[in-house]
């Protein structure tokens, strides 16, 4: 479970990530990580120890689509572009782009490490290229990258609509049965099983851990 202490350290964390990735790239807009932030501790509230995950997954899902239309579009403004003209344009959109994934991605409990690492290698190579090194091998790297980038969002967003769902289900149900049977079939299926997690009973609430039966995370 996401309490308020968790989340303000996933915060803290998460500020110097932003950091490091804002000395990589050529531009990094603040204004979504900021809407995130404040939106984040508008939702805490006074309740410290109430879990916020559905407003947080609410957010994501939102961010997703058009962060995935915008990878594609850079990836075919990447393979159209030549050496001798519109690089600084086509760097900066990416580097922007980039940076507003990272931002939709810092719930803590869904930044996949892999993914960061992603973002992280190809705002390296958008850095290398930004300096002025054209070398073939860096721009596959960008188109490489950006490719996995987008099926891991892909991937990631369905996942956090099923989280959606799942919460949806959860929110008002008396029992976990009466939960589990607001739920579609294809979810049914799945309840309790992989990444969604277990649904726990206490002190007469029910609460969504996320990780495998045996796994914490």
């Amino acid at each position: 479970e996401l309490y308020y202490s968790q989340l303000r350290e996933d915060i803290q964390t998460m500020d110097w990530l932003v950091a490091d990735l804002a000395a990589l790239t050529a531009g990094l807009n603040p204004e979504t990580w900021n809407q995130f932030r404040n939106g984040l501790e508008e939702q805490i509230g006074s309740e410290k120890d109430r879990p916020r995950l559905e407003w947080a997954a609410k957010f994501i899902r939102d961010q997703s689509a058009p962060l995935l239309t915008g990878i594609a579009d850079y990836r075919n403004e990447l393979e159209q572009s030549s050496r001798q003209s519109g690089h600084r344009l086509w760097i900066s959109s990416i580097a922007l782009a980039l940076a507003t994934l990272a931002l939709a991605l810092v719930t803590g409990w869904l930044l996949h490490a892999r993914v960061f690492r992603r973002i992280d290698q190809t705002a390296r190579a958008v850095r290398r290229m930004s300096d002025g090194r054209f070398e073939p091998s860096t721009r596959r790297i960008i188109d490489d990258e950006l490719g996995q980038l987008e099926s891991d969002v892909a991937q990631l967003a369905r996942r956090t609509e099923q989280l959606v769902e799942v919460l949806d289900a959860l929110n008002g149900a008396k029992t976990l049965q009466e939960a589990i049977d607001r739920l579609p079939m294809r979810l049914k299926r799945r309840f309790m099983i992989e990444w969604l997690g277990l649904v726990e009973i206490k002190d007469g609430r029910m609460r969504l851990r996320l990780g495998r039966p045996g796994f914490e995370g």
